[in-house]
C-alpha cells in the first residue's frame, strides 16, 4: 500500500519545499473556519483536490476511517462538555469533527503528490538535520507495512 500516486498534475509538479508549504497551508485553514458550514465547504475543497490529484483511490481506502473519525469526534463533543456543565452546542461538534477530517485529508493530499525521497529533502531543505528527515521518511515506508500486517 503506497499512497503516492504518479501523475502530472501541477501538484504533482511542485518543489517537495512547495508540497510542504502546501501542507502547511491546507492544515492552517481549517482553523479559520467559524462554523460549520465554512468547515464543511473547505472538507469538499479538499476532496475535490485529492480528486484533482489523482487520490481517488486513496479516498476510496481511507473513506470509512474518515467517517469513523468524524463520527467518534463528534459523540466525543457532543458527551463530554455536557458532563462538564460547560456550554456547548452539536454544531461545535460537527464544527471540530469537521476539522478532524480536513486535517487527515491535508495529509492524504500531502501523500498522493509527495514521494518519500522529495519528503526528506524538503525536510532538509527547511534545516531539519538529515538524520531526523531520513528517520521520519523510515517511518512513512513501514506505514505500509504495519497496514499489510494489520489486513492478514
Amino acid at each position: 500500500m503506497y499512497l503516492y500516486q504518479e501523475a502530472t498534475t501541477p501538484f504533482h509538479l511542485l518543489h517537495p519545499l512547495t508540497k510542504l508549504l502546501v501542507l502547511l497551508f491546507c492544515i492552517v485553514i481549517p482553523f479559520l473556519a467559524k462554523t460549520f458550514l465554512m468547515s464543511a465547504i473547505i472538507l469538499v475543497f479538499f476532496v475535490t483536490l485529492v480528486i484533482f490529484a489523482h487520490g481517488a483511490g486513496n479516498l476510496k481506502k481511507f473513506w470509512k476511517m474518515l467517517l469513523i473519525f468524524w463520527l467518534f469526534t463528534f459523540a466525543i463533543w457532543s458527551v463530554v462538555p455536557k458532563i462538564r456543565g460547560a456550554e456547548w452546542s452539536l454544531e461545535n461538534a460537527a464544527l471540530l469533527a469537521t476539522r478532524i477530517d480536513t486535517f487527515v485529508l491535508a495529509g492524504l493530499l500531502f501523500v498522493t503528490i509527495t514521494r518519500i525521497e522529495e519528503f526528506t529533502f524538503g525536510l532538509t531543505r527547511i534545516g531539519i538535520p538529515y538524520k531526523v528527515a531520513f528517520t521520519l521518511s523510515l517511518g512513512f515506508r513501514l506505514v505500509p507495512l504495519f497496514y499489510q500486517n494489520l489486513q492478514t
